[in-house]
């Protein structure tokens, strides 16, 4: 079953995937903090309190989310900071990874005017550790107030790269700079999920802006009509970058005029980001007019193999990464093309949500 349906109110509905998942969810948490405990020494009273202190802060900022934290955890049968932390897994790990851990994803967002459909469409290569493959998703939730988001994910975390019925689709790239620190903030994936309640673009960047975060990450937004905005953020700041030319591309490093406010840790750890950036963007550059089938042939490139832009696993790497998914979010179409695992091998399937909302 790769395609979740859930329905209700926000407590409800993770409720329904906390007991429909509640073996998978139980391992993920375990898988999560048995690394936690033994890469970084962090111990279950430093976690709990992380934890607690994390649901605190999302409790004050948005009632709606916490209710699906709470409903999961009720579901699944574990403690709610478990769930929290589980939602938290990008910061901790990026808040104390080491050198030379994890590579990255690469996101592409395209406009109307320089596609063939003439459509509004964000899309990425989600780069990630195989053992969570297994615990992947598509999950379309439909609310009981007429929201409804399609999104890409690992079991038990509540958002990640998808869209709503608005138009809104977002798509994501790991960062990791010198501002990143331990401490409570909202996770970079429950950012991404408050975005995806966004109804127009004016909400969906004032989300991405204003939230405390306390670890980097990069944020591509695109609205249905047209418009594709990417926000590089790191804790108490943030960068804007613009398409030129109908076109988007990022990967793992900073692009954004920072001026040396930051120090860009990422491609010490993850060296392909550069080559995976120039290379996504020229090949879609030497288009005039890009089709579908020119970003899955970009999607499933393979120069610098195996630390490409379809990633395969390579044993020299301290944790090996590969292309767990690879997503094209078509906004005006309302759907998603998506290949499970190495697009290079896998053919994408759609997957659409059937409703017409007016912005």
């Amino acid at each position: 079953m790769n395609l979740v349906t859930l329905e209700g109110t926000p407590y409800e509905a993770y409720y329904q995937l906390g007991k429909m998942f509640r073996e998978e969810i139980t391992q993920l948490i375990n898988l999560y903090k048995m690394f936690w405990f033994s890469k970084y020494k962090l111990t279950e009273d430093k976690l709990n309190w992380y934890g607690s202190e994390v649901y605190k802060l999302i409790e004050k900022w948005d009632k709606r989310i916490a209710e699906e934290l709470k409903g999961l955890a009720d579901g699944v049968g574990v403690d709610l900071t478990s769930i929290v932390l589980l939602n938290a897994r990008y910061d901790i790990v990026y808040m104390f990874r080491k050198p030379k851990m994890l590579e990255g994803c690469t996101a592409v967002g395209i406009q109307p005017f320089k596609n063939k459909d003439n459509i509004t469409i964000v899309a990425q290569n989600w780069d990630y550790i195989p053992m969570v493959k297994e615990y992947s998703k598509l999950f379309h939730i439909k609310y009981d107030d007429g929201l409804e988001i399609m999104y890409h994910g690992e079991v038990g975390i509540i958002g990640q790269k998808g869209f709503n019925n608005y138009g809104i689709g977002v798509v994501v790239n790991a960062l990791h700079s010198n501002l990143d620190k331990f401490k409570p903030a909202i996770p970079f994936f429950i950012l991404m999920k408050k975005v995806l309640t966004a109804s127009n673009m004016k909400e969906a960047v004032e989300y991405t802006i204003n939230t405390p975060i306390s670890s980097s990450g990069n944020i591509m937004i695109g609205v249905a009509r047209g418009e594709i905005l990417d926000f590089e953020l790191a804790p108490g700041d943030y960068r804007v970058i613009y398409p030129t030319n109908g076109i988007l591309v990022h990967t793992n490093h900073f692009i954004g005029n920072w001026h040396g406010k930051i120090k860009d840790l990422t491609p010490y750890e993850a060296g392909s980001t550069y080559h995976r950036y120039i290379r996504t963007l020229r090949k879609l550059e030497e288009k005039e007019i890009i089709t579908i089938e020119d970003l899955k042939e970009v999607f499933s490139d393979h120069f610098s193999y195996p630390n490409s832009i379809c990633a395969h696993i390579n044993p020299k790497d301290l944790i090996p990464v590969e292309t767990l998914a690879s997503i094209i979010v078509k906004l005006e179409n309302k759907e998603i093309e998506l290949a499970w695992g190495n697009p290079c091998k896998n053919k994408y399937k759609t997957y659409k949500i059937n409703i017409e909302t007016k912005q």
